[in-house]
């Protein structure tokens, strides 16, 4: 009996420490919840969207599963595909857009699991309209773009800005939850930034100001706040059914990690609320708060934390990077127009606009500069320095004129 004795106590003590460890983790997950809650932050798929149908918990699971495609290595190849452009007459067109329409792609197949492996229940088709825009989205809008450089080289400056208005329309109705829709919006746009520094100088003022006011109309600061908030939905019911970190283990197994797994979710919450209360903030004010938000990096305590965690950062500033992008390509088209008015360029900034943003890199204004053969606005960029502008790092709409 004695023999049976001891690991009979060794199991009770095991038993309770798992049942103890698993209540504990609830109710910090629960804490983490009521504390986002309290702060006017949706906690439920129903608070983000009211299209979402009641007990459609698979929605998030399959929206999740989307997301894990965009870890930091896919992000940057996302974005190293973006960089690389299409310009009209390139040899290599046809193999970047495929390129492009692959990774695309591979985001739209992650999105479209949801009805064949989840039985998502959304109403008014929203779940059979995911996976054809996120495939076509990015190909259409880089269509539009060379159509505008097309037209511009058929001497319709004009056209060309109206068509790259509707590329920027575009981009601004995308710009929702989730965090790839927010993502998508973005790709390509600072090469529609760049394209509108080439054909403007020869259209109209009224295209001009056409375009302009859809650049205005581009908020990409609001829509990485409620994407944010609604990946932490979506993720968090997702890790609540074991989705993000248990793929493929065995049921048994998923079940006895329930303590680990209701720990991570509550780390990931918690986390989640310290980030929205930065990324509102401008660059030059969040960056060095939002890198000082950690986790866990070691041990098996880290890699079940660390796998909720959506790169918040590399979204934080690509979001002020495009938001930098659209006020020197806004501040360049007023200059522009001034020049078009007037016959000369303005002196400086505050000729062009005394009520300008400041930079959302450096928190002061943005640089303005009167050049031999026309002017460029451009901001420093993350790395907060003064490279001199458009044949540097810096984020500069250029103007020849």
């Amino acid at each position: 009996m004695r023999k049976l004795r001891i690991p009979l106590i060794i199991v009770v003590v095991l038993a309770v420490a798992y049942v103890l460890a698993g209540s504990w983790a609830g109710a910090r997950a629960a804490r983490a919840e009521a504390a986002l809650k309290a702060g006017g932050h949706p906690v439920t798929v129903e608070d983000i969207d009211p299209a979402f149908s009641a007990g459609s918990e698979s929605a998030a699971r399959a929206y999740s599963s989307a997301a894990a495609l965009l870890s930091t290595g896919d992000l940057e190849r996302l974005k190293l595909i973006d960089s690389l452009g299409w310009e009209a007459g390139r040899p290599a067109n046809a193999e970047l857009l495929k390129e492009k329409s692959a990774a695309l792609d591979l985001v739209a197949q992650a999105a479209a699991m949801g009805p064949a492996d989840f039985g998502m229940n959304v109403r008014d088709g929203f779940a059979a309209r995911i996976c054809p825009i996120l495939r076509q989205y990015g190909g259409f809008r880089t269509l539009l773009r060379v159509d505008a450089l097309e037209l511009a080289a058929g001497g319709k400056p004009d056209s060309a800005l109206a068509v790259l208005a509707t590329s920027t329309r575009l981009a601004h109705a995308f710009a929702e939850p989730p965090i790839i829709y927010h993502l998508v919006s973005m790709i390509k746009l600072d090469s529609v930034f760049t394209a509108a520094a080439a054909i403007a100088p020869k259209a109209g003022v009224p295209a001009i100001e056409q375009l302009a006011a859809e650049f205005a109309r581009l908020d990409f600061k609001a829509a990485e706040y409620r994407s944010i908030e609604a990946e932490a939905v979506f993720t968090g019911v997702a890790a609540a059914a074991g989705q993000t970190t248990m793929s493929g283990l065995p049921a048994l197994l998923v079940r006895l990690l329930v303590p680990l797994r209701k720990y991570g979710q509550a780390r990931f919450l918690e986390t989640v609320h310290s980030q929205l209360g930065v990324v509102r903030e401008p660059w030059y004010e969040g960056q060095a708060r939002l890198a000082a938000i950690e986790l866990p990096q070691k041990g098996l305590l880290g890699r079940f934390v660390g796998i909720y965690v959506f790169n918040t950062a590399k979204f934080y500033e690509r979001s002020e990077r495009t938001t930098a992008w659209r006020d020197v390509a806004a501040i360049g088209l007023k200059a522009l127009i001034i020049k078009k008015q007037t016959g000369r360029l303005p002196a400086d900034l505050a000729a062009i606009d005394p009520n300008a943003p400041v930079d959302r890199f450096s928190g002061k204004p943005y640089l303005y500069k009167v050049l031999p053969d026309g002017f460029e606005v451009y901001s420093v960029g993350p790395d907060g320095k003064d490279d001199g502008g458009a044949a540097s790092a810096d984020l500069a709409f250029r103007v020849a004129i």
